[in-house]
C-alpha cells in the first residue's frame, strides 16, 4: 500500500469517527427530547389535579407508561416509617397502606430514602436466597428500579417501578430519567399540598366565624355550648372539646384566686359524652385552671412517654379563656392526641372565637335574666286570667262535644266561632261558599229561622238563635244539622213499601183472578185453576216469611244459637235436599272438600239457610247438565283461623254492572227475570245478614255466559 492509499484511509477513518460521534450526539439528543417531552406531559398531568392522592395515583399510572413497565408503588415517608399512598398494576393494592421503619427496611424503597439516590435491581427472583417471599408471586416481579422524592433537601418519598416482563429492564440511562421524574413528582406533591394547606386555613377561618355566628345567635346558655362543641369539632376535628363555666370569685381582688369551675360540655371524637363519667386525665384540669387564673391562653405539649399506650402517645392541650372585661366567663379547652398538634395559627383563630364566645356567654346570662323576669310576670297575668281561661275552655269544651255543627256570627254575619264539625264543613271547599252564604241569610232573615239545604249529595238543616246580653243583640248562634240519615231512612221506607207492595200485589192479584175462574170457568179447567191458586199462595207464604226472616236479622229478635260445627255436615245435609233436584235436571251436584276443616262456632239453622239458598240459587238457575261445585277449605292466619266456602255454578251469569246490587232486597238480576224463574228477591239479602252476623264475609265473582262463584268466609274456633 503506498502513502497515497494511506492517507486516503485516514481520512476515511477520520470522517467515521466524526459520524459516530455526531450519531452519538443526536442519539442524545433525541434521548433528551425524548425525556423532556415525557416529563412536561408528566408535569402537565400532575398539575391538572391539586388532590395529594388523585397527584399520587396519576403519578403510579403515569411513571408505568413513561418507562414502559407494568406496575408501580409510591410511599411517603411519615416520621421514620415509608407508608405505602397509592399502588398500581398486579397485586400492587394490596400493599396500600403498608409501613415499614425506614432506616431498618430491606425494601428497594426504604433504601433509596435513606441513599438518596435511584438504584436498580434486575433479574430479582435469582438474588432472592432461601425460600422466594410472597409479594414476588404476588406481583410477577422481575426487574425494579427505586428513586426518592426529593424536596428541599429532604426526602418526603419514593417512586419504585417493577417490570414483570422484562428481567433486564433497568439500566444506568434510566436512573437520570428517574431522578427528573422524582423532582417532577416531588413538586406535584408539593403543590398538593400547599393547595391543601391554603385550603384548611380558608376552611379553618370560614369555619371559626360560622362558629362564633351560631354562637351570638343561640341564647340560651346550655344549647350554646353544646352547639359549639359540635361545631368547633366539624370545623376542626380536635379529638377531645371541652367547655366550662367559670363562677366569679367570691374576692375580686384575689387576682391569683380561680374561679369555681363547671364543665358545661364534653365532646370526645365528635360524640357528646357525660363529664361525670370521665376520668381525671382525659380532660386537662390543669390547664384550664391556668387559664382561668391567668385570663390568658395555655399551650402544652407532651411528647412519647414509655408508660403511654398507642392511643394516648404524646397529646397536645390548649385552654383559651373567655374573657369579658376583667371577668373569666369560661374556658375552652382542646386536645389533639398528638405531640405538637397544635399551631399558633390555629392558637390565634381560637382566641378570636373565644371573644366571640365571651359575648355571647354575657348576652345568654343577660338573655336568662330577662327570661325569669318575663316569666314572674307572665306568671302573675297567668293566675290573673286563669278564671276567664277555664270559663272559656268550658265553653269551648261544650261546643265540641256537640255532635252538631254549631257557628257563632257577629252582627255583620262574619263567623267568629265554629266548633270541629263546623270548621268541617268550612275547609271543604265543595260546602264552604255555600255555608257561608246560608249563615248571613239566617243572620239577616228574621222571620224564617229554620232552612234545609242539600250540599255535596247531604242533606243539613240549620237553626238560628239570637245572642243577647242585658238586652243587647252580640250575634247569632247557627246549628246546622246533617239529616241525611233521616232523608235516606225516608227514601228507603218509601222504596220498601213500594217494593212490597208490587212483590205483594202480583200474587194476589193471580189468586183474585183464579178464584173468579173457579167459579165461572170450565169445570174441566178447575184442577188447573186451584194448582195456581196453591202456587202463587206458596209464594205469598215464602215472601212474607223472607220479610219475617229479614226483619228478625235485621233487629237481632232471635239472637243466633251457635254451637260448635263441623262445616262439611252442614253442606251435605244440604247438598242432599237438592240432589233428586239436580238429578231431574241432569246436573253434577259435587262437594270439594281441601283437607281437614276446621270447626265453626255458628247458628246451625242459619248456616243451612245460607247454604240452603246459595246452593238453592245455583241449581235452579244452572241449565240442565250443567255443573254445580261447593268448595271448602281452611284459611286464615295461626292467631285467626277462619274457613271459606265457594259455591260456584255454570248458569247465564251476572253482568257486572248489576253485581254491587244483588244483596239489595227484591233485586232480582236481569237474567233471572228474562227466563222468568221464581223468587221474592229476598235470598241474597237474607244470606249478607247471617254471615254480617257471625263477622264473616261475602263475595261474588262472575262471568256473562260462565257462572257464578259466591264465596263465604266464616271465623273458625280457635284451638283449646
Amino acid at each position: 500500500m503506498d502513502g497515497e492509499q494511506t492517507a486516503l484511509l485516514v481520512s476515511i477513518g477520520r470522517h467515521a469517527g466524526a459520524a459516530v460521534v455526531n450519531a452519538q450526539h443526536y442519539q442524545d439528543a433525541l434521548s433528551r427530547e425524548r425525556m423532556s417531552r415525557v416529563l412536561s406531559g408528566l408535569g402537565m398531568a400532575v398539575s391538572a389535579t391539586l388532590d395529594e392522592q388523585e397527584v399520587l395515583d396519576m403519578i403510579c399510572r403515569e411513571s408505568t407508561a413513561i418507562f414502559g413497565v407494568e406496575s408501580a408503588l409510591v410511599s411517603l415517608v411519615e416520621g421514620d416509617e415509608l407508608v405505602v399512598a397509592a399502588a398500581h398494576g398486579q397485586g400492587m393494592a394490596a400493599y396500600l397502606g403498608s409501613r415499614e421503619r425506614i432506616f431498618i427496611g430491606r425494601s428497594l424503597g426504604a433504601r433509596v430514602v435513606v441513599a438518596r439516590k435511584p438504584q436498580y435491581e434486575n433479574r430479582v427472583p435469582q438474588l432472592v436466597r432461601g425460600e422466594a417471599p410472597a409479594w414476588l408471586a404476588e406481583t410477577g416481579t422481575q426487574a425494579k428500579l427505586g428513586v426518592p422524592m426529593i424536596r428541599d433537601g429532604e426526602a418526603v418519598g419514593a417512586i419504585v417501578l417493577v417490570s414483570t416482563h422484562t428481567p433486564d429492564r433497568f439500566c444506568e440511562e434510566d436512573l437520570e430519567l428517574a431522578n427528573l421524574l422524582a423532582i417532577q413528582a416531588a413538586l406535584a406533591l408539593q403543590n398538593a399540598r400547599l393547595y391543601a394547606e391554603v385550603n384548611r386555613r380558608l376552611e379553618f377561618g370560614r369555619l371559626v366565624g360560622e362558629v362564633g355566628r351560631a354562637s351570638t345567635a343561640i341564647l340560651s346558655e346550655a344549647a350554646m355550648m353544646q352547639g359549639v362543641c359540635q361545631r368547633i369539632y366539624e370545623a376542626f376535628g380536635y379529638d377531645i372539646i371541652a367547655l366550662f363555666q367559670c363562677a366569679p370569685a367570691e374576692n375580686a381582688g384575689e387576682a391569683a384566686r380561680p374561679a369555681a369551675l363547671t364543665t358545661q360540655a364534653v365532646y370526645i371524637d365528635g360524640a357528646a359524652v357525660d363529664a361525670s363519667a370521665l376520668d381525671a386525665d382525659v380532660v386537662p384540669l390543669h390547664v384550664v385552671e391556668r387559664a382561668a387564673r391567668r385570663a390568658e391562653s395555655v399551650l402544652i405539649s407532651a411528647g412519647l412517654r414509655v408508660t403511654d399506650t398507642p392511643e394516648r402517645a404524646g397529646r397536645t392541650d390548649l385552654a383559651v379563656p373567655f374573657v369579658m372585661g376583667e371577668d373569666v366567663l369560661g374556658v375552652l379547652a382542646i386536645t389533639r392526641l398528638e405531640p405538637n398538634a397544635i399551631d399558633e395559627s390555629e392558637v390565634d383563630l381560637l382566641q378570636t372565637l373565644a371573644a366571640q364566645l365571651a359575648i355571647s356567654l354575657s348576652n345568654a346570662r343577660l338573655f336568662d335574666t330577662v327570661r325569669r323576669q318575663r316569666d314572674e310576670l307572665e306568671d302573675r297575668v297567668r293566675a290573673r286570667t286563669a278564671e276567664i281561661a277555664a270559663q272559656k275552655e268550658q265553653t269551648e269544651a261544650i261546643l265540641r262535644s256537640v255532635p252538631d255543627a254549631v257557628i257563632v256570627a257577629d252582627l255583620g254575619g262574619a263567623i267568629v266561632m265554629t266548633n270541629p264539625p263546623a270548621a268541617h264543613l268550612l275547609e271543604k271547599p265543595e260546602t264552604e261558599h255555600n255555608v257561608r252564604e246560608w249563615v248571613a241569610a239566617l243572620v239577616t232573615d228574621d222571620d224564617d229561622a229554620l232552612r234545609e239545604m242539600e250540599l255535596s249529595g247531604q242533606v243539613y238543616q240549620a237553626t238560628a238563635s239570637r245572642v243577647v246580653q242585658g238586652g243587647t243583640e252580640l250575634g247569632t248562634v247557627v246549628v246546622v244539622r246533617d239529616i241525611t240519615r233521616l232523608y235516606e231512612l225516608d227514601r228507603l221506607k218509601s222504596q220498601f213499601v213500594s217494593t212490597v207492595s208490587h212483590e205483594l200485589r202480583t200474587p194476589l192479584t193471580n189468586i183474585k183472578l183464579y178464584l173468579s175462574l173457579l167459579q165461572q170457568g170450565k169445570p174441566e179447567r178447575q184442577q188447573s185453576y186451584i194448582q195456581v191458586i196453591d202456587r202463587e199462595s206458596r209464594r205469598l207464604e215464602r215472601l212474607v216469611a223472607d220479610l219475617l226472616d229479614l226483619s228478625r236479622l235485621e233487629r237481632q229478635a232471635e239472637p243466633p244459637q251457635r254451637e260448635m260445627l263441623d262445616i262439611a255436615c252442614v253442606i251435605n245435609a244440604v247438598l242432599d235436599n237438592y240432589a233428586i233436584q239436580a238429578e231431574l235436571k241432569r246436573q253434577t251436584l259435587a262437594f270439594v272438600p281441601d283437607g281437614l276443616l276446621p270447626t265453626v262456632n255458628a247458628d246451625r239453622n242459619q248456616l243451612i239457610q245460607v247454604f240452603t239458598n246459595l246452593v238453592g240459587n245455583a241449581v235452579q238457575y244452572t241449565p240442565e247438565g250443567g255443573r254445580v261445585t261447593v268448595r271448602a277449605c281452611a284459611t286464615g292466619r295461626v292467631d285467626a283461623p277462619a274457613v271459606c266456602v265457594a259455591v260456584s255454578d255454570t248458569g247465564p251469569g251476572i253482568p257486572p254492572e248489576e253485581i254491587d246490587r244483588i244483596f239489595d232486597r227484591f233485586y232480582r238480576g236481569s237474567n233471572v227475570a228474562a227466563d222468568a224463574a221464581p223468587g221474592t228477591g229476598l235470598g241474597l239479602a237474607i244470606v249478607r245478614e247471617i254471615i254480617n252476623l257471625h263477622c264473616g264475609t261475602i263475595e261474588v265473582s262472575s262471568q256473562v255466559g260462565e257462572g257464578s262463584t259466591f264465596t263465604v268466609v266464616l271465623p273458625a274456633a280457635l284451638p283449646k
